[in-house]
């Protein structure tokens, strides 16, 4: 993603969604049957939609709230006079046992399709769920869990030589966030729906409603969607589960939840869920995050967006979760957009937060607080975020975090004066954040870093070892064996890690094996053979968008995102541009 707009509808679209989805609320808001936090319903007022920037007024005589009551009455229950419970999960339940033709023994009739998968096998896509197995040792456990934004839960069990989607085909692939019960390490949970900068979305709301919370009992090899956390309607923006930012477990089993509205706690494995901190009435926190330290105090983060709420900034809990301090820094700006938190493993004591605020596109959007839990003090290390477009760098040195896309803080497991803070580009500070280096993303020389990617979204490290450590990113997955290292180097582990956003393809007209995609924020890559584990092509940088091949692939057409169109041959095996 080179900038926040580019993942924006235009404008006369977003303005019809605006009313079909607020006539829906309204509908939903008299009709509901719903009367407890279980399901966490709630009803959105106008300053909780993200935000679209039109005047336009959709025609008088356009009747959404009709329509939709003329819809709902289709489906629901006339016995009920609703829409019954879990009636999601039921319909795919009955899908599931419908004939196919390959039961009936039709697979050869006429109209039979077989799919088959063409990659891209070394191209990994927006990774903001990114775990290791607690019981990683390097030899008989290598478990690796990452989950792509719009492509579903992967694992590995070869430290990444090698992934297997785990999500059934059937389930929402929107994962934003993965953790392990430490409890029991065959349990864990991962949440769905992206806020903000989906291409499954466009202008200023670009967003992909989530449809709750999964468990898997096995470690990651399946998963259960959590009957409190689904609906009835996931194509409708009227739950806190919708979007899930950030989910914990603490060692006794308690999850954590950070949704839109706020946090949630479930005590008994996601069965039943309470609001713990935040509102359960409009306006809502659009974005929050949760923390577990290693003295098992929780901290909590809620934003405010614009709003007039008081409840907003650092919150902390010292009783699982029954009760919060307000713990904001003195001085933090009084309308964030979004706050993130990272605890240090090795100090129960020390947390970092830092703060997007603004447009969030250079460094002075942003505000990085340390605090010390034994003094209940904060130190303001502000000043000290990196902006290396006056030395070196030009433009992709700026620290920007594209209003909150791409907003990362991180701790090394052993040491709590190392942490990494992401943005477009990734910076470590190896001092308590007094300095910070330039280790990823873009790269000084204005281009991309080696086997690493712009936009950071998430970091883990590999419990046997504190200085390997993987990065997700909009390039998905990136390894160091030695996160210390200056310069940093990078491999890129997305050996079948199929997780990219394609906005476009094209095939061969003449029936070759040549296949052109265009790809989100991954730029224009080209498939030579039909073997889904050989690695694609690229060809063009940016934002991949619309392509095309010549019959018999004499030449391509690539564009970008800012609409440039090329013309690329490859006479005596040479690429050669032309516009």
């Amino acid at each position: 993603m080179n900038s926040f707009t580019q993942r924006n509808l235009k404008w006369f679209g977003a303005a019809v969604v605006v009313v079909v989805l607020a006539a829906g609320f309204f509908w939903i808001s008299r009709h509901s049957g719903t009367t407890e936090l279980q399901k966490a319903k709630f009803t959105l007022g106008k300053k909780d939609m993200p935000k679209v920037r039109s005047s336009f007024s959709p025609k008088n005589t356009d009747d959404a709230i009709s329509r939709i009551e003329w819809e709902i009455n289709r489906f629901k229950d006339p016995t009920l006079g609703r829409v019954p419970n879990n009636i999601r999960e039921r319909e795919l339940a009955f899908a599931r046992n419908i004939p196919t033709r390959e039961s009936l023994g039709k697979t050869n009739s006429p109209g039979a399709v077989n799919w088959s998968s063409r990659g891209p096998y070394n191209v990994g896509g927006r990774t903001r769920a990114l775990a290791t197995d607690l019981d990683y040792n390097g030899s008989s456990n290598q478990r690796i869990l990452a989950g792509g934004i719009s492509g579903g839960m992967y694992r590995s069990e070869n430290g990444g030589n090698s992934w297997t989607l785990t999500t059934a085909l059937d389930a929402h692939a929107s994962v934003t966030c993965v953790a392990q019960d430490p409890s029991n390490h065959n349990t864990w949970y991962y949440g769905t729906g992206e806020y903000i900068g989906n291409s499954a979305n466009g202008r200023f709301s670009a967003n992909f409603y989530g449809h709750g919370m999964f468990k898997s009992t096995n470690g990651g090899a399946s998963w259960t969607q959590l009957a409190s956390t689904s609906n009835n309607d996931p194509q409708v923006f009227d739950d806190f589960f919708d979007f899930v930012w950030n989910v914990v477990v603490t060692s006794n089993g308690t999850v954590f939840a950070a949704t839109y509205g706020g946090i949630l706690r479930s005590t008994d494995g996601g069965s039943n869920w309470s609001l713990v901190l935040g509102r359960n009435q409009s306006p809502y926190s659009s974005a929050t995050d949760v923390a577990v330290a290693a003295n098992g105090d929780i901290y909590a983060t809620l934003s405010r967006n614009g709003t007039n709420i008081t409840e907003y900034g650092v919150y902390r809990s010292t009783n699982n979760g029954a009760n919060w301090s307000n713990i904001t820094p003195t001085g933090m700006n009084t309308d964030p957009n979004r706050i993130v938190i990272a605890t240090a493993p090795s100090d129960g004591n020390t947390a970092y937060a830092f703060i997007q605020f603004g447009n969030g596109a250079r460094a002075s959007d942003h505000q990085l607080y340390r605090y010390n839990a034994s003094g209940n003090s904060w130190s303001n290390l502000s000043a000290n975020i990196p902006d290396f477009s006056d030395n070196f760098g030009g433009q992709v040195g700026v620290f920007s975090s594209q209003g909150g896309y791409d907003l990362l803080v991180k701790v090394k497991p052993d040491n709590a004066n190392v942490l990494w803070l992401g943005g477009t580009n990734l910076v470590r500070s190896t001092n308590g954040g007094s300095s910070f280096e330039w280790v990823g993303g873009y790269h000084p020389q204005n281009f991309v870093w080696d086997n690493h990617h712009s936009d950071q979204h998430s970091i883990t490290f590999l419990p046997n070892n504190p200085n390997a450590m993987i990065s997700g990113s909009d390039g998905g997955l990136s390894f160091t064996n030695n996160c210390l290292a200056s310069p940093q180097t990078w491999s890129f582990i997305n050996n079948g890690y199929l997780t990219t956003q394609f906005y476009a393809i094209s095939i061969d007209a003449q029936g070759g094996n040549e296949l052109v995609g265009g790809l989100q924020d991954n730029g224009t890559w080209i498939a030579q053979t039909a073997d889904p584990n050989t690695a694609w092509i690229s060809i063009f940088s940016g934002d991949g968008a619309y392509n095309a091949i010549s019959p018999g692939g004499s030449a391509y057409y690539v564009s970008s995102q800012q609409g440039n169109t090329f013309r690329i041959t490859f006479p005596g095996g040479q690429q050669t541009y032309s516009n």
